[in-house]
């Protein structure tokens, strides 16, 4: 398919001597050397197209040097018919504000040389000044100077030089500091005549260019001679709309069909289909056409005792294994699910010593229960084991591989009881670390302490209250401390950390 566009022109008539040629490349379109830091230089695009402007440097050579004393390379697009202003970082906030981009390279004086390169080819493309001479204090420029002047190249300039001698006739001369033309550029120079056109063709045909039969894409140029003085091109940029090969796979059950190449295919293997594209070329389809048998899926399912997932058409509570049969979701085709149900139970019996109640499944969350209020939780009863402050029935809660349930209640009672209901004891701290502190009201008691299983640790007479000891020497945990006065009997939990 060829595809044709309008063609597009730019013409400019020449006005008078200055101009140097045609447009070939960016040129200097203002320089300012100002008072202060107002160092400026413009540049701008003659061409039809936009350019790259990191391909471009701004080079200084100070006070007659012959080599680059600062180098600047531009960022950003320039397109067709912009300027492109690069200042001092510390120049006015009027310039700034005009300014695409700030660099401290620019810090010419007026005896300082300045030029715009490609730093593609190495091209000098523009000068302000001559590399290699210092002038002094600066260089004349028409009715002005290289310092102290605003200069605006003439519109009828159509392309940079390197001949300082010519250059210095280019330019209108404005007074210091004057940027009412900064940032904009009047060109009426020549301009060289573009046509510009394009072909769209399918991968391996061919069209005749300039005399050639051209297929790869790309733009391509002829150049005559246009009336303006400057050339005539003619830019023809070939497309190639491709031939699409796409490969898909095709999947269907035993003993079914699928319509490839013009017939129902019932056999495994490789077929092509060839369509005509929107663009008017080839497409052609690969298709991997494969049979799939029923799938056997197993399947592992976990629920919590007292809930019920649904297999074999009702709700399972029990361990076993469950069949269904299900037309696949992926393929069309009958699956069959075997499903192995586990029910998950937690184990939540309780060993009950002395004053302390202890969850026989360790390793799981928990959370103590006060049975008498309603089970509500114990206010940071969240381990294992839990020794009540005060009598009551209680239970615990066991969070076990994201199931819960509740242990039975048991009943604590006679903590802190005074068998004679006459004495009063006082242990401190508790829990304790290491000294632990038994205060009674006679004035002498027997002290024992024993752990849990009822194994005695301590046996001892006190001779006075309060009671001191140290008993860094036990394990941490649940003790049961009884202490002995005046024939009277009282039993305490303490908390050994």
């Amino acid at each position: 398919m060829i595809k044709f566009l309008p063609f597009y022109f730019l013409v400019f008539a020449a006005t008078n001597s200055f101009e140097q040629g045609c447009p070939a490349n960016l040129f200097f379109s203002e320089y300012i050397e100002g008072s202060s830091f107002n160092k400026v230089v413009e540049i701008y695009n003659p061409l039809p197209y936009a350019v790259d402007l990191s391909e471009y440097n701004l080079e200084l050579f100070t006070n007659g040097a012959s080599t680059v004393s600062g180098t600047f390379t531009m960022t950003g697009i320039l397109n067709p018919g912009e300027t492109h202003v690069v200042c001092n970082p510390s120049a006015s906030a009027g310039i700034l504000a005009i300014a695409e981009e700030t660099s401290g390279v620019l810090n010419f004086n007026g005896d300082d040389a300045f030029i715009l390169k490609n730093n593609v080819t190495n091209d000098t493309l523009d000068i302000i000044g001559i590399v290699g001479v210092d002038p002094g204090t600066n260089w004349v420029v028409g009715a002005g100077a290289t310092s102290e002047f605003t200069l605006v190249r003439m519109s009828t300039v159509a392309v940079g030089t390197t001949n300082w001698t010519l250059c210095t006739t280019q330019w209108n001369v404005l007074p210091v500091n004057d940027i009412t033309d900064l940032g904009i550029h009047t060109f009426s120079a020549s301009m060289n005549v573009y046509f510009l056109q394009d072909f769209t063709i399918c991968v391996n045909d061919s069209i005749l260019i300039n005399g050639d039969y051209l297929k790869i894409p790309g733009v391509y140029n002829d150049t005559l001679l246009a009336m303006s003085g400057c050339d005539s091109i003619v830019m023809t940029e070939i497309f190639n709309n491709v031939v699409y090969l796409t490969m898909k796979d095709t999947i269907t059950c035993d003993g079914n069909s699928v319509f490839l190449e013009g017939a129902f295919q019932s056999v495994a293997g490789i077929y092509h289909d060839t369509l005509t594209s929107i663009t008017g070329c080839d497409s052609v389809i690969e298709w991997n056409l494969s049979f799939t048998p029923g799938d056997f899926v197993t399947l592992s399912e976990t629920i919590c005792e007292g809930d019920s997932l649904f297999l074999e058409g009702g709700w399972q509570l029990l361990d076993g294994v469950y069949t269904d049969f299900y037309v696949s979701i992926l393929t069309g085709c009958d699956s069959t699910v075997e499903t192995t149900l586990t029910v998950q139970t937690v184990d939540v019996n309780v060993t009950q010593a002395g004053f302390v109640l202890s969850a026989d499944n360790t390793g799981q969350t928990y959370q103590w229960l006060d049975c008498g209020n309603a089970m509500a939780e114990v206010t940071g009863e969240t381990n294992v084991n839990y020794s009540p402050v005060s009598d009551g029935d209680y239970a615990v809660e066991i969070t076990e591989n994201g199931c819960v349930d509740t242990s039975s209640c048991y009943t604590i009672s006679g903590i802190g009881f005074d068998e004679l209901n006459s004495i009063t004891i006082k242990i401190v701290p508790n829990p304790f670390t290491d000294v632990v502190q038994i205060y009674f009201e006679s004035e002498t008691a027997i002290i024992e302490i024993a752990d849990m299983k009822g194994a005695v640790q301590f046996t001892g007479q006190a001779n006075s209250s309060p009671f001191i000891s140290d008993f860094s020497d036990l394990k941490k945990g649940y003790y049961v401390v009884t202490v002995i006065s005046n024939n009277e009997l009282v039993r305490l939990p303490v908390i050994k950390q």
